[in-house]
């Protein structure tokens, strides 16, 4: 069975509308509290928003918590922050992949993350890359993900035992077995009405065998 996790659900506003959307500022994370708030109108009886500052003012894409204290999100720029203390602060994690070319350096927007436990987890972005820490995300190395460079990875879940599935562009699917030592690549092939494959932004798998991805016009 895979660990008990607690995540974030995010999407670009422009993809899917968030029922109840408050202003902030970029630098501060916005934390879904589940403490009883008397006379704070915000979506629904016994929630509330409570700002966190950040350690940068970035946009940020994903989240994920293994427990109340220990978390990492990541976002544009090769962002990725770490928490031990439910984001009362946070510590910015370099990745250290930042890659010279002819136009200067390219830099990674990460736009998923997911840990099977405290220690080992994926981050998942531009350009096909995979993340992969040991450490409890105080580090990270890329993993060869056999997506090609011209695809993104949207979304990635770990289960458990080395098995991870991740999606993106294109109908784009990938999984691993060992702990991304090799990954598996799997083509949905969702097709858009006047042709082209659909994108898969979002999934959620229940068992190494059942799960689900959503994405482009409803397509799942």
């Amino acid at each position: 069975m895979a660990p008990t996790t607690h995540r974030s659900s995010r999407r670009s506003p422009s993809r899917i509308p968030m029922p109840c959307r408050k202003s902030y500022t970029s630098d501060w994370m916005l934390v879904l509290s589940v403490t009883l708030l008397l006379e704070l109108p915000l979506c629904g009886k016994g929630w509330g928003f409570v700002g966190r500052p950040s350690a940068t003012d970035t946009d940020l894409e994903d989240l994920w918590m293994h427990d109340a204290n220990v978390g990492w999100a990541v976002g544009k720029y090769d962002t990725v922050l770490r928490t031990t203390n439910g984001w009362a602060t946070s510590t910015f994690i370099m990745t250290a992949l930042g890659q010279t070319s002819g136009i200067g350096m390219i830099v990674y927007d990460w736009h998923g993350v997911s840990f099977q436990n405290e220690m080992h987890g994926w981050i998942v972005g531009s350009n096909g890359m995979v993340l992969y820490s040991t450490d409890g995300g105080v580090s990270f190395e890329s993993q060869p993900s056999s997506v090609s460079g011209d695809r993104i990875i949207y979304d990635v879940q770990a289960l458990g035992d080395g098995t991870v599935f991740a999606c993106g562009e294109r109908g784009l699917v990938i999984y691993t077995t060992n702990y991304g030592i090799t990954w598996t690549r799997q083509d949905t092939f969702v097709l858009l009405e006047g042709g082209g494959l659909g994108t898969l932004y979002a999934l959620s798998f229940v068992s190494k065998t059942e799960g689900w991805a959503v994405g482009d016009l409803g397509s799942r």
